[in-house]
């Protein structure tokens, strides 16, 4: 026996809104963590090359 499920277009509408709400917030969330990421690794950079100076000024 098969049954049918009548779904609103305003529910589809809802549950599509939703998704895109959390895609967006995933996608901002992925940026923010890059950019994070990104200072991370500039900031031991720089960090290393003063850390090099330093030691070639000292010896």
């Amino acid at each position: 026996m098969t049954s049918t499920v009548q779904i609103s277009s305003e529910f589809c509408q809802a549950v599509l809104y939703d998704k895109i709400n959390e895609a967006a917030i995933d996608a901002q969330q992925l940026m923010n963590t890059q950019r994070y990421n990104l200072g991370m690794k500039r900031s031991h950079q720089i960090l290393n090359y003063v850390i090099v100076k330093l030691l070639n000024y000292i010896v």
